[in-house]
């Protein structure tokens, strides 16, 4: 089994004291898209800054065998980063001379780089804006143009930061397939923050919960999504589609597998009619 993260016994206090990370020990598997969720202030963010090696805390990371603390620009060729904030990420005049400047201080060819930002732009439904400013562009569109900046430098994993937030249904529905797409078709593994259980059983495939600076549970989304109880303790809600069948049951219908999509949901009804069995 081949793990391309390890995170063991990580602990990091902000200057001011602040515990935000509380002896975090994780692993992800290569290719896998793996969903951190909590409530704001619960670490996420931090622990994604220290596997990217922004931030240095105490403990052990491994990124495809390499510390971040130490081996910084080897990891940083590995990763893709994008903060959950796009205005925290771009700061050129235009679309195209954001995508570029990594890639032109790497000194990699001018031809080159034009290929790969037309086929990054492609993929990701942004073809003509290159000479467009990042400050005419909606704020769903920043976030696109952060991902640009990523995936132009062929990351092995990418790491998302909250990437769903504040975005209209649309967008959001465009973020997730365009995630769903890198990770199924493209093979690059996916660790995202969120604290939006609905889109998780959509896109991962294995949920860590963090509260407090502290992993708190792991598992199958159909493992952790499910448990009602320790979500709503931490300020969180269940799915709304889970939501309703654990309502069925406590009216006394008798579900045996809370289902967690709605494809899951449909399925399973299609069966009681196909069947004419009890839920």
């Amino acid at each position: 089994m081949s793990y391309v993260i390890e995170v063991e016994n990580l602990t990091y206090i902000y200057p001011n004291g602040i515990k935000a990370l509380d002896n975090i020990s994780l692993k992800v598997k290569e290719g896998d898209c793996v969903a951190i969720i909590g409530p704001n202030g619960s670490g996420k963010t931090t622990l994604l800054l220290n596997i990217v090696g922004i931030l240095k805390g105490n403990g052990n990371i491994k990124v495809c065998g390499y510390d971040p603390r130490r081996d910084f620009n080897k990891v940083r060729k590995l990763i893709g980063f994008v903060f959950q904030n796009p205005e925290d990420q771009l700061f050129t005049l235009t679309v195209y001379d954001e995508i570029s400047f990594t890639l032109k201080s790497l000194k990699i060819p001018d031809q080159e780089i034009r290929s790969r930002i037309q086929e990054v732009l492609k993929f990701l439904k942004l073809e003509g804006y290159e000479s467009r400013s990042i400050y005419s562009l909606s704020f769903g569109e920043m976030k696109k143009v952060a991902l640009a900046t990523a995936l132009v430098l062929k990351p092995k994993i990418l790491l998302l930061d909250e990437p769903t937030l504040a975005l209209d249904p649309w967008m959001k529905f465009e973020i997730i397939e365009i995630m769903k797409k890198l990770n199924r078709e493209y093979g690059i593994t996916i660790v995202f923050t969120t604290h939006d259980v609905d889109l998780v059983p959509y896109i991962a495939n294995y949920v860590y919960v963090m509260y407090q600076g502290k992993i708190i549970k792991e598992g199958k989304p159909n493992e952790v999504l499910t448990d009602k109880k320790l979500l709503e303790s931490i300020g969180l809600k269940i799915p709304i589609i889970t939501e309703f069948f654990i309502r069925l049951k406590e009216f006394g219908f008798k579900i045996n597998e809370i289902p967690i999509t709605i494809e899951q949901a449909l399925e399973l009804m299609l069966n009681i009619l196909k069947h004419k069995k009890p839920i």
